[in-house]
């Protein structure tokens, strides 16, 4: 129960006065030791066996500090693992296993013990937004850091609260917001970590989840209805849990009754006072669409009816350029020309008349527009009695019929979001094109 020291001189020689032997243990400086004796600090040296009795006790000292219930064997232990070998190799008669020397001695070579949980407590049984969780631990020395977190391992970098004071206990209170499995690491400054296992479940921060649907069945009537069901699965729904603008709430406010197309939001709140939006789109009462139109001249107005079947517009008019000398036209959703043109009657049936006209024309002074040229047609010479005027005859002649005086209308069924081709063609076979799209009206 004994540990014996050998007294060493200022070159760590064994020191004349310094008893040897096999009983031996350790040996430490004894000669020249600075000693503070007055309040003066002023430094004497002094030399003796009682001062390497008291680097060792220091020693000790400095170990019971950080083991507290370390034995005797421990310490000698200790002391004997941080020993600088003296004389020959191993333990001898003059040096025992050598001198301690705690210069490389780092906390975790001394300290292995492990913070102490004391006490974790929360209240699981009832819902709340977010639970308070006291954490009491205690350590042999000193704690550093502690976390809570979801990962079993270890918690990440971020996730670990440094401790400012220095003190053995951590007595703190934390929140946890969400549902779940967690771990609450303690680490003490000589790298001890602790881990308690939690489990939260009665922890309620979401919403309630909506859903609805629009009952369409009177919308011939001028009216659709809108019916909204919500789900919360923590802490559950709200006694008067429907609101259509966070005012006024009830279960009542689940439907509601719309004549025009538009957003409308609307709100559901669970026990907690946790409130969710969603917004509703109704947009399936009769609405006029809109078009895009890219450069050109072809097309002067496109008019997007309000009838609709799905994403298709049954009667989309596009009024075409009447100062165009048009003959016929098409549409793709194709940049290729197509082979297929639809002729114009119109000027056909146009033709005819003013043809017709001409040639029963007797007496007249007629100013004929000249933007339209029929070719290849005659008219006989025609006099009149009662007059001295005369129409000359003309023979293999051009004779030129009216400008178009009413735009060319199309009424087609389209697609929207589709960007069409309408190709026209003019007499001589030339043809060029001009691109649109259309769309629903924004709600």
């Amino acid at each position: 129960m004994t540990i014996a020291v050998s007294s060493l001189d200022r070159e760590s020689n064994i020191a004349d006065y310094s008893g040897k032997g096999d009983y031996i243990d350790f040996a430490a400086p004894s000669t020249d030791v600075e000693e503070i004796f007055n309040l003066n600090s002023s430094v004497s040296r002094w030399s003796g066996p009682e001062y390497s009795n008291a680097y060792i006790a220091s020693s000790i000292a400095l170990i019971k500090t950080y083991l507290k219930d370390a034995t005797i064997l421990d310490i000698y232990n200790f002391l004997r693992n941080f020993c600088i070998d003296l004389g020959e190799t191993g333990k001898d008669k003059n040096y025992g296993y050598g001198i301690p020397d705690f210069k490389n001695l780092k906390i975790s070579d001394i300290d292995k013990e492990t913070p102490k949980f004391k006490e974790v407590t929360f209240e699981n049984q009832t819902w709340e937004v977010l639970k308070q969780i006291k954490i009491v631990v205690e350590d042999n020395i000193r704690i550093k850091s502690w976390a809570i977190t979801k990962n079993e391992q270890s918690p990440n970098e971020n996730e670990w609260k440094v401790l400012e004071s220095v003190t053995p206990l951590l007595d703190v209170t934390s929140e946890i917001t969400e549902n779940g499995k967690y771990y609450i690491f303690v680490q003490d400054t000589a790298g001890n970590i602790s881990k308690q296992e939690i489990g939260i479940d009665k922890v309620d921060n979401k919403p309630p989840e909506i859903a609805y649907t629009i009952n369409k069945d009177t919308l011939s009537s001028g009216y659709v209805t809108i019916v909204v069901t919500a789900e919360d699965k923590e802490s559950g729904l709200y006694d008067s849990p429907f609101s259509w603008d966070k005012r006024t709430w009830s279960k009542e406010n689940s439907t509601r009754t719309v004549k025009q197309n538009g957003r409308y939001k609307v709100y559901a709140e669970d026990n907690l006072g946790n409130v969710s939006e969603a917004e509703i789109l109704v947009d399936c009462f009769p609405q006029e669409g809109r078009y895009e139109l890219q450069d050109g001249n072809i097309i002067t107005k496109i008019n997007v009816s309000a009838e609709w079947e799905e994403n298709t517009n049954k009667n989309v008019q596009i009024t075409l350029n009447k100062e165009l000398d048009i003959t016929a036209w098409q549409i793709t959703a194709s940049n290729i020309i197509p082979q297929d043109f639809v002729e114009l009657e119109q000027l056909a049936n146009q033709n005819n008349e003013q043809t017709n006209m001409n040639n029963n024309q007797t007496n007249s002074n007629m100013s004929i527009p000249n933007n339209v040229v029929l070719e290849n047609m005659t008219t006989e010479n025609t006099t009149n009695e009662n007059s001295n005027n005369s129409i000359q005859n003309t023979t293999d002649s051009q004779v030129q019929i009216p400008r178009r005086t009413e735009p060319i209308i199309i009424n087609k069924s389209l697609d929207i979001n589709t960007s069409y081709y309408l190709w026209v063609r003019d007499r001589n076979g030339n043809w060029t094109s001009q691109i649109f799209k259309i769309f629903k009206a924004e709600v």
